[in-house]
């Protein structure tokens, strides 16, 4: 008897593992332009309230509920990227 060919290891389906690492890839990607918008040199005390802006939508884009093993990576990026702000206005 033949398995099925959507399933992999551990019975999950080969498509839900494609979309979650997607999920991820985006997030990372995401992530790394709020970084580097963060870390921008030209950054004044002005530019705060808009940066803080820009950490809270993608938190909002972000938070739904995921598998654990995703939330800790969403936990992982919202504290770096808060830490990175205050870091960068201290």
């Amino acid at each position: 008897m033949a398995r099925a060919p959507a399933l992999h290891a551990g019975g999950q389906r080969f498509d839900s593992a494609i979309l979650h690492n997607i999920k991820i890839y985006i997030m990372r990607k995401d992530y790394d332009f709020v970084i580097k918008i963060i870390k921008n040199e030209e950054n004044k005390l002005i530019h705060y309230p808009a940066l803080r802006k820009l950490i809270s939508l993608w938190e909002t884009k972000w938070f739904k509920p995921f598998p654990d093993d995703v939330y800790n990576v969403y936990d992982i990026y919202l504290h770096s990227l808060n830490a990175s702000l205050k870091r960068r206005f201290r």
